[in-house]
């Protein structure tokens, strides 16, 4: 949710952090998957499309988790590692920085 006036401020933490149950989490996590399936993705350097869809990515793994359903939550990290490391061996390679340990830090990710 963005918020940038503060307009919900501590009314927010009612919400996040009360009490669910797992069924809860479960239509929470269904419903931000069906955004996420709608939302554009792509390459390039879209800064403000990947920063919405990695937010709403961070809520679903919230929902997955109080919804007990853990290996989808490891599912999402798995696909996640491989495209932050690509993000980090291209941000390396846009400054002028291609250094090694970048490249071997992706390949060590790579073969986890």
């Amino acid at each position: 949710m963005q918020d940038d006036y503060d307009v919900i401020g501590d009314a927010a933490d009612i919400v996040f952090e009360g009490e669910f149950l797992t069924t809860d989490g479960s239509a929470v996590a269904d419903e931000l998957a069906r955004r996420l399936q709608t939302m554009p993705k792509g390459q390039g350097d879209d800064v403000q499309r990947d920063d919405r869809r990695d937010c709403i990515s961070g809520w679903r793994v919230d929902a997955l988790h109080r919804a007990d359903r853990y290996d989808e939550i490891m599912a999402i990290y798995e696909r996640g590692r491989r495209k932050t490391c690509l993000r980090l061996c291209n941000t390396y390679s846009a400054g002028g920085r291609r250094s090694n340990s970048a490249i071997r830090l992706y390949r060590v990710v790579l073969l986890i």
